[in-house]
């Protein structure tokens, strides 16, 4: 994101390592470059989400806005504006595709395109799952959880994006 702000880049492809590149990647980033106003288009989602609004696109794809915004970090598609805001957090305090999901902290314009072109491998162990698959069972941990989980049910009230002002 950093260097997207230094050299000016209005858009980067960000993918994680661990994932499947379906054939139609070009096509979503082509039909995500014909959009205007977003700020990060989803890739992926391991939950599969279902979209509030949806925008037929060409290439029989699927605009699409989320009210419970995904978590992970796969892959999406940041524009230069998205990378900004994204910045605005410092120090930054939760993991990156968690914080993805309180968007409007920051206004932040996310969507998805369907079919999504990623894919999780399921036959790889994340670093990230090894070492958080520890149990916490101190009182501390248990209200900070609660305040978290307070949080994010409230923020996934908050639509990512008007799908009309993108199309």
């Amino acid at each position: 994101w950093e260097k997207m702000v230094e050299e000016n880049t209005p858009m980067a492809v960000i993918l994680e390592d661990d994932l499947f590149i379906k054939k139609h990647l070009k096509t979503v980033i082509t039909a995500a470059q014909q959009l205007q106003n977003w700020d990060l288009v989803k890739l992926s989602d391991n939950r599969n989400f279902p979209f509030v609004e949806t925008s037929p696109l060409a290439h029989k794809l699927t605009l699409g806005n989320y009210l419970k915004a995904p978590n992970g970090a796969q892959g999406y598609i940041l524009s230069l504006d998205g990378a900004k805001k994204l910045l605005q957090r410092k120090p930054f305090y939760r993991p990156v595709d968690v914080d993805m999901q309180f968007h409007s902290e920051v206004g932040l314009t996310m969507v998805g395109i369907k079919p999504y072109p990623i894919a999780e491998d399921r036959s790889f162990e994340s670093e990230i799952t090894r070492v958080s698959a520890g149990k916490h069972s101190n009182r501390s941990t248990f209200f900070r959880n609660l305040k978290y989980r307070t949080r994010i049910y409230v923020e996934r009230k908050k639509i990512t994006a008007n799908i009309s002002s993108l199309v």
